[in-house]
């Protein structure tokens, strides 16, 4: 008898037997390799449904992330409002206890029109408006019914309604110094704002 090698090969294989001599059952051989394709279906299939569901998920992230830069810009907006407004209670607050001290201290008003006086050449006419309750303490305090805080200099005293007590608007032929207490809130308001 002959035999064919290549045949009793491949009778070898379907029966487990190996070419080491190991003896292997042939439902053991199946069984491994339906495990192992069970498993690189099942990754396949796992990473075909992460991908398909982060697709899936796509827009609604988007949202998200759409809906976060809009919190934020929200929230910076409240924020500024907020410094802004509190600035501005601030601000109330502060002209209320400066009107009270103003009108504790008439002669306040003396001096800051002595300081606006000091921006204009002594030669230079120049105008003082005030308010009419300030322009009659100033008066009142003066044996001639002007001002004396003005020696040397031309100065035209005028009463005006729009200029709250305390405060006074120095016109010169070149420029004007604003010592209104809105206006010099309004600065600093401003400027603190904007710092």
């Amino acid at each position: 008898m002959t035999w064919d090698w290549e045949d009793l090969g491949a009778r070898a294989s379907r029966t487990g037997l190996h070419g080491d001599g190991r003896l292997e059952a042939p439902g053991v051989r199946r069984e491994v390799e339906l495990k192992e394709a069970y498993e690189r279906g099942f990754q396949e299939g796992e990473a075909s449904g992460l991908e398909r569901a982060l697709q899936e998920l796509e827009p609604s992230r988007q949202a998200a992330e759409k809906a976060a830069s809009q919190l934020a810009v929200l929230h910076e907006e409240i924020t500024n409002h907020t410094h802004e407004n509190i600035m501005a209670l601030a601000l109330i607050v502060a002209r209320k206890v400066l009107e009270k001290e103003i009108r504790a201290a008439p002669e306040a008003v003396a001096d800051l029109v002595e300081k606006a006086l000091v921006h204009f050449p002594l030669d230079q006419k120049v105008r003082v408006r005030l308010n009419p309750a300030d322009l009659t303490f100033l008066t009142g305090k003066s044996t001639d019914g002007t001002p004396a805080e003005t020696p040397g200099r031309e100065v035209r005293w005028t009463p005006d309604d729009t200029v709250t007590p305390g405060g006074c608007i120095v016109e010169g032929p070149e420029h004007v110094v604003d010592g209104r207490l809105d206006t010099a809130l309004e600065r600093l308001y401003r400027t603190v704002f904007h710092d």
